[in-house]
């Protein structure tokens, strides 16, 4: 089956506290000790249509009131922890048992039902139960082994089943499957996709110098705060400086000189010189051995004589609010 992006609700790369709601499916808290608090989860007749929490690789927590249909994906982390909301052993989770000797099922006839998918691997193990057990509101701490041992040898276990035992066809099966598969593969391209950066003065003014070189003009503060944007995306200086060559402005401006006509140019509108006989003897053999323009034109706006020309451009740069520059 796929996932439909639609309904999944990423976290970032740090802490982040999940409330479920009906607007979501699949909650991916991904890096970070993570909150993933299911209340008030919607039934589901179908075991691959369960809401899905996936915490990812940090230590996170799994809160559940026992209502709806839940499947804890757990992909890592060295300090899980599970808190229920209700008392296992007792009303509404009247039955548990291990679902095809990979997965821990606790469930009852009127619905509810929640899932702990391949829970004897150790990256998807949680490693701490807090379990309400009577009605005094606090919790009893379990580890992983107590906890299993525990559940094992209460009148609600029903032992190991199989699918088919519970009325689940194989093409079902195999759906619910494919799932989790799906789940922990999405957690892990999610976690490694590159972390959004936040620009600082120097990362502003350096795309600041890069565009007054391509141009040969000062930044306009929307154009600027755009490949801010694009740089804290984890565009790299030498990607924007390739955006730049290949605009309109820098074509017309340029135009298709040779190899020594775009170095001449660059020393024009960059340095506001004539190059001399090494620079220029250099660069153009840069380019002839293969150096790309767009890469010259980098290194030309950070060189130490166009840092120093253009310092008094950039001098009063700041962040007017979060993330809006200005000079």
């Amino acid at each position: 089956m796929a996932i439909y992006t639609g309904k999944v609700s990423r976290g970032t790369h740090n802490p982040d506290t999940f409330t479920f709601g009906y607007q979501y499916d699949y909650y991916f808290g991904l890096q970070g000790e993570d909150t993933l608090r299911a209340v008030d989860v919607p039934v589901r007749s179908e075991l691959h249509d369960a809401v899905v929490a996936a915490g990812g690789t940090g230590s996170d927590s799994y809160i559940w009131d026992g209502t709806g249909t839940l499947l804890i994906v757990e992909n890592g982390g060295a300090n899980d922890s599970y808190y229920d909301l209700l008392n296992p052993y007792g009303t509404p989770l009247q039955y548990a048992a291990e679902l095809d000797g990979t997965h821990l099922a606790m469930w009852s006839p009127s619905g509810p039902a929640i899932i702990f998918a391949n829970y004897k691997d150790p990256s998807a193990k949680i490693e701490n139960f807090y379990l309400l057990m009577d009605t005094s509101g606090l919790y009893t701490h379990f580890s992983y082994d107590e906890f299993v041992n525990t559940l094992k040898s209460v009148p609600l276990w029903q032992g190991s089943l199989s699918y088919q035992q519970l009325g689940i066809t194989h093409y079902r099966e195999a759906l619910f499957e494919d799932l989790i598969v799906e789940v922990t593969q999405l957690s892990n391209e999610y976690e490694a996709e590159p972390l959004p950066r936040d620009a600082g003065k120097d990362d502003v003014a350096k795309l600041g110098r890069l565009y007054k070189a391509a141009f040969d003009r000062k930044p306009d503060i929307g154009g600027l705060n755009y490949w801010v944007d694009e740089w804290e995306d984890n565009m790299s200086p030498l990607e924007v400086a390739a955006r730049f060559y290949d605009s309109e402005e820098f074509n017309l401006r340029y135009g298709n000189p040779s190899n020594e006509g775009f170095i001449d140019l660059l020393y024009e509108n960059v340095l506001d010189r004539d190059p001399d006989a090494g620079g220029l003897e250099y660069w153009v053999g840069e380019l002839n051995s293969g150096m790309d323009r767009s890469e010259v034109l980098a290194r030309f706006a950070e060189s130490t004589e166009n840092v120093a020309n253009t310092d008094f451009i950039f001098y009063t740069l700041h962040e007017e609010t979060d993330g809006y520059w200005i000079f």
